[in-house]
């Protein structure tokens, strides 16, 4: 304490810029977008809105995450990539800023495949959205967020960037508590619930990078 005094403490106290972040032009309507490159294999990325990191949905949604696509145990992986092979990769990533979020659902494939890849991995989506995971599911889904939650703050810097992002985003470090607590307490029935609330087929943008243009679009 007395290094942080003596290093920290003539800093003048200086208001901080509030930051307005612009309204999303979120759409009404599903969009596909192809981008011609010269690339071996096609790219894509499904994205939805979702929260910010201030709301209490968040810690939900990088559950839902996890489930769908985090991990050769997800079920994106198993279904569309194992079982069916219509992917050469799949994964999933919540993005929860200060701002507006995005779920990402990102992988590789070629052009021919690409039509029945998103077929199927919308189908997965409208199955989470209706059938609860299982408890051993989402069991897994904990304990493999707060093993990796804990695992970053083993040092010092870890530890002092969670506390650190904590207090910038919801202006509090103790949401640290909030963060595992809501985790902790989530049910089968709350990853369906956030499922059908954000990861709305209406306002699903969908891109794909290949060098051939997928076949029927």
């Amino acid at each position: 304490f007395s290094l942080v005094n003596n290093f920290f403490s003539n800093i003048p106290e200086k208001a901080i810029p509030k930051i307005v972040f612009p309204e999303e032009p979120y759409i009404s309507q599903s969009k596909f977008i192809w981008i011609k490159r010269d690339v071996k294999e096609g790219y894509f990325d499904i994205a939805f809105p979702t929260p910010s990191i201030k709301e209490e949905d968040a810690p939900l949604v990088d559950l839902l995450s996890v489930i769908l696509g985090e991990g050769e145990a997800s079920r994106l992986y198993l279904n569309v990539k194992r079982k069916k092979q219509l992917v050469n990769s799949v994964y999933t990533y919540a993005f929860t800023p200060i701002g507006p979020g995005m779920f990402l659902i990102s992988g590789t494939t070629s052009p021919e495949k690409f039509k029945e890849a998103l077929k199927e991995i919308f189908k997965e989506i409208e199955i989470i959205k209706n059938i609860p995971p299982s408890k051993e599911e989402l069991e897994r889904a904990k304990i493999q967020i707060l093993s990796d939650f804990i695992y970053s703050q083993q040092t010092s810097e870890g530890l002092a960037r969670t506390l650190g992002s904590f207090q910038l985003t919801r202006n509090n470090y103790k949401d640290i508590l909030w963060y595992i607590n809501k985790i902790k307490s989530a049910t089968p029935e709350d990853i369906s619930n956030v499922a059908k609330k954000y990861l709305d087929f209406n306002k699903c943008l969908a891109g794909f990078l290949s060098s051939k243009k997928p076949l029927e679009e």
